[in-house]
């Protein structure tokens, strides 16, 4: 198992009812949508607040990420709920 910081913004924040967590991934966790698969599959808050996970943007160590990307070395991943355009 490795150990992952995750951050919450917005409503995402909100709906989870807290701003971080701490969590040690299985080892089946290798990609950002493994992760939000395997947040939702905990059950609530998270499958209610992750469900649209098509929508919801990701950083890995800072850097915007897609689905498909590595969490490979990753000690924190920051998701972003859709942000409006003006």
């Amino acid at each position: 198992m490795a150990a992952l910081e995750i951050l919450y913004y917005g409503r995402l924040r909100d709906e989870i009812g807290r701003d971080r967590e701490h969590v040690d991934l299985p080892s089946h966790v290798l990609t950002v949508e493994d992760l939000l698969s395997w947040l939702r599959d905990t059950g609530e808050p998270h499958a209610s607040a992750l469900a649209d996970g098509e929508t919801l943007r990701a950083a890995v160590a800072g850097d915007w990420a897609e689905r498909r990307d590595s969490l490979f070395g990753a000690v924190e991943v920051r998701l972003f709920p859709p942000v409006g355009v003006l």
